[in-house]
Parts: structure tokens; C-alpha cells; sequence
């Protein structure tokens, strides 16, 4: 992999100016994380993806224009493989379930470490579930993943038993040839039913399917 694909193209998307230049600061001081832009509100961030490519996105909750849940859920309709961090001053449980619930892969607030968003950055675009702020207590993590995973506690229909064995060692990050040796069955017969599974559930990559996986409490993300 070269450096150009390592490279994390970032845009920041926060009504405080303030906030936004202390972000800006930082980030443009790390080598790996490119900040290709910066706006004040949802409508400018719609704008700003017409033209513009970027891989992850620090979204802010209350702004004019269009707030930070109803961007990221259209942010996502449009560039489904965006990856969205939430960054507010609030940390009430409803609105992070809310922001979750739109799409976005992590929550954070303004309170954090920069070390820890940077690490949220730099984690985001691999990660199996969402991330959250480490000044959350666990209480309320636990209260925010189980709504999460009530909103979504079935496994998709349609699927065979073969198929739903699949798709869970899929998500757990084994490769067709650990889930054949586990399954007896030959790597490729793996990848006919993983072409399968995405076509019945209208995904088109792993990172979807581990989405999904979350919502529906296939995995296990406590």
C-alpha cells in the first residue's frame, strides 16, 4: 500500500469557529491526515461532497442550516462509504443514540483528548464498532449500544443456515479460507455464498455487512 492510499482525507464540518481552528491546527500538523476542507453547517457539507473526495468526516450535532444527524443521513444515502465521527458539546444518551441511529461510526465530544479523536480518525475507517468517548461511563455505553442493537435484534431474512454461518465468521474477520477449514468446505464455495449474501442483502462490500452486523446484534460490540 502506498503512502497515497494510507492517506486519510478528512473534512471538518462544525459551526464553531473557534473549535474548528484548534482542529485545524492540530491536524494539519499530522503527515498521515489530509484535511481537505472545512465548513460551518450540513448544507455546506452536502455542497462540499459534490466536488470535493474525502474518507471521514467530524461532524458537529447542532448547526444552522441542517444539523449533524439529518447530514450524515444524507452525507451517507449519497456516499454510503463515508465514515462520519460525531464531535458535540453534548452527551446527552438520546442525542448519541440519535447520531448512531443516522449513520455515523463514532461519537465524541469536545471534551475529549485531541490524542483520542486523532485516534478516532486514524481507527475509523477499519473499525467493527462504534466508537465512543472514553469520558462516557460504561452505564451509558451499555444503554446506548443495547438500543442500537433492540433497533435491529434479527438476522436479515432470506438467508440460508449455511449462508447466516457465513456471514457471522465473515463479520468476526476470518478470510474465505479460515471460514472453508472451519466449515469443510473449499475456499471458493466460501466465496460463492459471501457473493450470494451481498447480493441478497444489496451490500456491496465487507464494511457494509459489519454495519449491518452491528445494528442486527449479530456481533457482539459491549
Amino acid at each position: 500500500m502506498n503512502d497515497e492510499q494510507k492517506l486519510i482525507r478528512l473534512l471538518i464540518v462544525e459551526d464553531q469557529k473557534l473549535f474548528r481552528s484548534l482542529l485545524k491546527r492540530v491536524l494539519l500538523e499530522q503527515g498521515d491526515i489530509q484535511l481537505v476542507g472545512e465548513v460551518s453547517s450540513g448544507a455546506e457539507a452536502l455542497k462540499f461532497a459534490e466536488k470535493n473526495k474525502f474518507d471521514v468526516v467530524l461532524m458537529d450535532v447542532a448547526m444552522p442550516d441542517l444539523n449533524g444527524i439529518k447530514a450524515t443521513q444524507e452525507l451517507l444515502r449519497i456516499y454510503p462509504k463515508l465514515k462520519i465521527i460525531g464531535v458535540s458539546g453534548q452527551r446527552e444518551t438520546t442525542t448519541i443514540i440519535e447520531m448512531l441511529r443516522s449513520g455515523a461510526w463514532g461519537y465524541f465530544t469536545k471534551s475529549d483528548s485531541i490524542e483520542d479523536l486523532l485516534s478516532a480518525i486514524r481507527q475509523v475507517r477499519y473499525a467493527r464498532r462504534p466508537l465512543l468517548s472514553p469520558t462516557l461511563d460504561q452505564d451509558q455505553k451499555l444503554k446506548i449500544i443495547g438500543t442500537i442493537i433492540q433497533d435491529y435484534k434479527t438476522l436479515p431474512k432470506g438467508l440460508t443456515k449455511k449462508e447466516e454461518l457465513i456471514l457471522k465468521l465473515i463479520i468476526e474477520g476470518h478470510t474465505n479460507k479460515e471460514a472453508a477449514g472451519l466449515l469443510s468446505i473449499s475456499p471458493r464455495t466460501v466465496e460463492v455464498h459471501r457473493r450470494n449474501i451481498m447480493k441478497k442483502l444489496e451490500v456491496t462490500d465487507t464494511s457494509s455487512l459489519v454495519i449491518m452486523a452491528i445494528k442486527r446484534g449479530i456481533i457482539n460490540i459491549e
